[in-house]
């Protein structure tokens, strides 16, 4: 049977060829879900630090220390629900 294929046309000069922009488009792509990987694993040791730390303050503290974190989310436009990521119900 013959080979029903379209041959492939040379890219013209200066670009690249359809697998080379596959490939480069594939790694690009595994460097960044490599950073992405890495940036959660560095978010999940800070979280689990963090609990540990706040687990160990006595309950009259907790209000104050909520409210620092509201401060740093709302400085930073961002408004979780209080305490969400560490369990804490909040005010």
């Amino acid at each position: 049977m013959p080979d029903m294929r379209s041959p492939v046309a040379p890219s013209p000069p200066g670009q690249a060829a359809p697998d080379e922009l596959v490939d480069t488009v594939l790694a690009a792509i595994q460097a960044l879900v490599a950073v992405a990987a890495r940036s959660l694993a560095a978010s999940r040791r800070r979280r689990a630090e963090l609990a540990r730390l706040l687990g160990a303050l006595p309950p009259d503290q907790h209000e104050p220390v909520i409210a620092a974190f509201r401060g740093f989310g709302s400085a930073a436009g961002e408004l979780p629900q209080p305490g969400a990521a560490l369990g804490w119900a909040g005010p």
